[in-house]
Order: structure tokens, then C-alpha cells, then sequence
């Protein structure tokens, strides 16, 4: 995770110095479409390099690397019911 936070960081700070896609991506070592992916992550946060810094880890981690289930919605199944839809009948 902390890997991640640096290189997040290092996408920001090259960002902010004006740096194109590209030249970010040579730069940092992280691909384009994931470079891109941060920068419109940060765009939709209303977050720039001075706000990141200010941010506790945390919350860095929260909005640039949610947890699977947070992204995608995930609702765990009412398992009891799906049981009782799939019970074979008895005798």
C-alpha cells in the first residue's frame, strides 16, 4: 500500500509541474492509463498536490485506493434465502 501512496504521490507532483502523460509516466515508472486514472480520480476530488499532501494517509488511501467491495458496490446475498430456494425437497 505504501508503494502505491508514493507513486500516487510522484503522478501528483508531476502533474503539478506541468508535465504531459507521457512524460509522467517515463518519469515515475507508472503506466499511462493508470497515470490517467489518478489525475481523473484526483480532477473528481477536487484534488490537487497542496490538498494531498494535507491529507492523512488514510483518507489518501480511501479515495485513491478503494477496497474492492467499496468500488464495486458489493452487497453480500441473503444466504438463509438462497438455502431455502435450493433445498432439495424432503420425503
Amino acid at each position: 500500500m505504501r508503494k502505491d501512496l508514493i507513486s500516487i504521490m510522484d503522478v501528483l507532483s508531476s502533474n503539478a509541474q506541468g508535465l504531459s502523460l507521457a512524460q509522467i509516466a517515463a518519469k515515475t515508472g507508472v503506466p499511462k492509463t493508470s497515470t490517467k486514472r489518478i489525475l481523473d480520480t484526483a480532477k473528481a476530488n477536487n484534488i490537487d498536490w497542496a490538498t494531498f499532501c494535507q491529507m492523512t494517509p488514510e483518507r489518501q488511501q480511501e479515495i485513491f485506493l478503494p477496497k474492492r467491495r467499496t468500488q464495486m458496490n458489493y452487497v453480500e446475498p441473503d444466504w438463509e434465502t438462497v438455502y431455502l430456494q435450493h433445498e432439495r425437497p424432503r420425503r
